[in-house]
């Protein structure tokens, strides 16, 4: 199966994601999210997010930070040794506040140094358009197969590559992109959460499509799309080949931001006839990976 290519794909999806998932921009919990929940949905996470004003009060003290000249670029980001040496001037009573403030930061400046977002005059992190967040993610240097999932050897000495890990992997991956942008964006005073479902959609078909960095069949090392692999899965150890890797990759991560159906859906448009489905051992593989994401 090609991997999402089309524009398309992705403004359904998000009009589907947004029309049926009431975000509020003033929602934010200040644990980590994904902690306990790595296998939750972002939309599933935003509705788990108690309503707060806190949003509110980190948008006021980044104001006043910026008016107060406490703020410094330095190699494009902003110096948060600068902030925290002269931070009493902000004069702020709630210490978990500040943290919280720091944090949003933090995820703006991991954005920045990615290519991703930048600092406008007023020290407010704006990101790129979706077309060079696409183009920035499917650049991205990915680890090799043996790399990245060939860890061990049974007693008869045949290498197995640990499907699980990677998937894991990527998913976090995914994730902590979303929730950067999404306490990146809580700075700017606009919707977060519509923010980064746009944001990570975009990252996403960066790494999925055609010759990108999750297109494992297309990747230097990988032996094409037709090489046998035993590997560790949640279905047990099993063999499976590189085409299933990156479909199975695919609706694993996937399911952090879509339906199973809008995957399934970017699959048939990306075979070129969006009212014929692809064929049923690419959707088995969608399927299997993203029945799995939400069972462990």
């Amino acid at each position: 199966m090609k991997k999402i290519r089309i524009l398309q794909l992705i403004s359904l999806a998000l009009i589907a994601i947004l029309i049926s998932t009431s975000v509020n921009s003033n929602s934010i919990a200040w644990a980590d999210p994904t902690a306990s929940n790595s296998y939750k949905s972002s939309t599933e996470l935003l509705e788990s997010l108690p309503d707060t004003s806190e949003t509110t009060a980190i948008q006021q003290l980044h104001q006043k930070a910026v008016e107060l000249k406490l703020l410094k670029i330095s190699e494009n980001v902003i110096d948060l040794n600068v902030l925290e040496a002269s931070k009493t001037q902000l004069q702020y009573s709630n210490e978990v506040l500040f943290g919280e403030y720091v944090r949003s930061l933090q995820a703006a400046n991991r954005l920045v140094e990615g290519g991703y977002a930048y600092y406008d005059a007023n020290y407010t992190p704006q990101l790129v358009n979706s077309e060079e967040i696409q183009k920035i993610s499917s650049q991205e240097k990915e680890s090799s197969a043996q790399e990245a999932g060939t860890s061990k050897l049974t007693p008869a000495r045949v290498e197995i590559f640990d499907l699980s890990g990677l998937v894991q992997s990527n998913r976090t991956q995914l994730s902590s992109y979303y929730w950067d942008v999404y306490y990146g964006a809580i700075l700017s005073g606009g919707n977060a959460g519509i923010a980064a479902l746009t944001a990570s959609a975009f990252w996403f078909k960066g790494k999925v499509q055609a010759g990108g960095p999750w297109d494992y069949k297309s990747q230097p090392g990988w032996g094409g799309y037709s090489k046998s692999w035993y590997a560790d899965t949640y279905r047990g150890f099993r063999y499976v080949t590189t085409e299933y890797i990156g479909n199975y990759n695919y609706g694993f991560t996937g399911s952090f931001l879509f339906s199973l159906n809008i995957l399934y859906y970017g699959g048939q448009y990306a075979n070129g006839n969006i009212w014929q489905p692809e064929g049923q051992g690419d959707r088995t593989a969608i399927s299997d990976g993203y029945n799995d994401a939400a069972n462990h």
